[in-house]
């Protein structure tokens, strides 16, 4: 057993890298070909679960018992300081009951912990922090989908609104004091139009239909 932080046995202070894990199993790999192969994966296998906090079971054949193995590791790899353990244990356990095999040492261990930027590094019965690690924050929750649609909307508005208020040339309406209004238009030509008198003479009358809102203005004369 390693020592260090004791919140880190019940709050992880983050996963392991996946280059540890990958470097792990390539290790248990070379060692397990000094003896009964199978024996030696359901050996590392009981460690990892342990460390998952999951059941142990052993498995029926090797091939099961590699993939059993992967699956635990991939459990206890979501609290680094606790996988690191599991590994260096199980190696410590396995060279005391066989003597002969060749077992690495923790220099070997602390090479593949640095080349993935692991944070930690082995100094037996020790395992050192070399960064500060921050237990990862829970994302806050995501928009609803109404939230997202009318989101879109209201962006939708804004791009409409800032295309009116660019182009209101030749355009029927413009954007005024926070209303709409119907954009000016040219004059129309003067209207002529004949009307009788009270005295029986004709007049006649232009009607000029000037601006929107600008009324008719009329004048007349005799002619």
């Amino acid at each position: 057993m390693l020592t260090f932080d004791n919140r880190w046995r019940f709050d992880s202070p983050g996963p392991i890298e996946g280059d540890v894990e990958a470097g792990f199993l390539d290790l248990i790999n070379r060692i397990s070909g000094q003896g009964q192969r199978k024996a030696i994966l359901e050996h590392f296998k009981a460690r990892f679960a342990a460390a998952a906090n999951v059941q142990y079971y052993p498995s029926s054949n090797e091939r099961f018992a590699v993939e059993d193995l992967t699956t635990a590791m991939g459990k206890a790899a979501t609290n680094a300081p606790l996988f690191i353990e599991a590994f260096w244990t199980a190696c410590e356990q396995l060279q005391r009951g066989n003597p002969e095999m060749v077992m690495l040492d923790a220099a070997r261990i602390n090479r593949i912990l640095a080349d993935a930027g692991a944070g930690y590094q082995l100094d037996p019965p020790s395992l050192i922090a070399t960064r500060v690690h921050i237990p990862i924050a829970v994302p806050e929750q995501a928009p609803s989908l109404d939230a997202q649609a009318q989101g879109l909307i209201e962006q939708a508005l804004q791009s409409s609104e800032r295309a009116l208020s660019e182009g209101t040339a030749g355009k029927p309406f413009r954007r005024c004091c926070g209303s709409w209004r119907r954009s000016p238009r040219r004059s129309a030509a003067p209207i002529s139009t004949m009307a009788a008198s009270r005295d029986g003479t004709s007049t006649r009358s232009l009607v000029n239909c000037g601006n929107a809102g600008a009324g008719i203005r009329i004048k007349s004369f005799n002619g």
